[in-house]
């Protein structure tokens, strides 16, 4: 992926502004630019792209599987956990900034070394996951 994401770059940021410019000191377009189709305002999707290239966002999806593996396997330790497809569900409905924030209220929990701060954490995760299943 590391290669991948070089190769962006220098397509991004060399090879295309020197095919469409003839040159390489312009603004590099936006690594969330679709290059494949035409727009209608050049400017408008210019400023509308999003900036974080596509190795940065598969490396994010990919912390965020592991992430979603890990609050599993915590919540299944509890004695009042649903069952796994309930917690899986639940926790692949969340968007990944979701995920990663329910991991650092866990962590805090965890590490603040007080048990029942932690498990108020946990049993409040287990309730979140049981509300996603009966709200659905």
């Amino acid at each position: 992926m590391t290669e991948l994401g070089e190769i962006e770059t220098w397509a991004r940021t060399i090879a295309l502004p020197v095919l469409i410019a003839g040159r390489t000191d312009v603004t590099p377009l936006p690594p969330q630019l679709d290059t494949s189709i035409g727009y209608d305002d050049t400017y408008a999707a210019l400023s509308e792209a999003g900036t974080v290239p596509a190795a940065q966002r598969m490396s994010r999806r990919m912390q965020a599987a592991v992430v979603r593996l890990g609050i599993a396997d915590t919540l299944a330790l509890h004695p009042e956990s649903p069952d796994s497809a309930t917690v899986s569900g639940w926790l692949d409905a969340l968007d990944d900034e979701q995920v990663f924030n329910k991991q650092i209220q866990l962590s805090h929990a965890a590490r603040s070394g007080n048990p029942l701060l932690l498990d108020g954490t946990v049993r409040q995760l287990i309730a979140e996951s049981i509300q996603h299943v009966t709200a659905a």
